[in-house]
């Protein structure tokens, strides 16, 4: 499917993956707040958007060449200026700089803690990456780790400064 001109990936693998993604937040989402003492209505929101985010991105894609996990490391130094460069190239790169903030936004108004948003920031894209290196049709991406990370750990540092200007509401 396309949105914006930009290719996404949804398939009944998506489809899927929302179903199980949901059904796991709601079986994790009692316990983690009890355990944790985190907001309830924060909490729910994160595990929904996390597994729509996982769901969203670990479908199959277009992509005719088997996936390799190498494409994606830096290893030269050309490697990681061209993917720096790509960042401002495209509108696909622009989106990918704002699909995290939603699940970090909504961790850091859960936890009221910056750090485990930017955290979350820059260890979910590799994860998104490293798995996509092996999923068919779909390839690893120095580039979109870099847009995910960026918009992620902007977003988790300006809700921060949000959150240490308004007083705590009871959760």
């Amino acid at each position: 499917m396309y949105l914006f001109q930009v290719y996404v990936p949804i398939s009944w693998w998506t489809g899927l993956g929302l179903l199980l993604g949901g059904a796991v937040s709601l079986l994790l989402w009692r316990p983690l707040v009890a355990r944790t003492g985190w907001h309830a209505g924060w909490t729910l929101t994160s595990l929904l958007l996390l597994s729509s985010t996982l769901a969203l991105t670990f479908g199959p894609g277009l992509q005719r060449r088997p996936p390799t996990l190498l494409e994606c490391l830096p290893l030269r130094p050309y490697t990681l200026r061209h993917a720096i460069a790509q960042l401002a190239g495209d509108l696909e790169n622009s989106l990918n700089i704002l699909m995290l903030a939603p699940v970090v936004v909504a961790v850091v108004l859960a936890t009221r803690r910056t750090s485990y948003g930017a955290l979350l920031a820059l260890a979910l894209p590799g994860l998104i990456e490293i798995t996509q290196s092996q999923i068919p049709g779909r390839v690893c991406s120095t580039a979109d780790y870099l847009a995910n990370a960026l918009g992620g750990v902007v977003a988790a540092v300006l809700t921060g400064a949000v959150l240490r200007r308004r007083p705590v509401s009871p959760g």
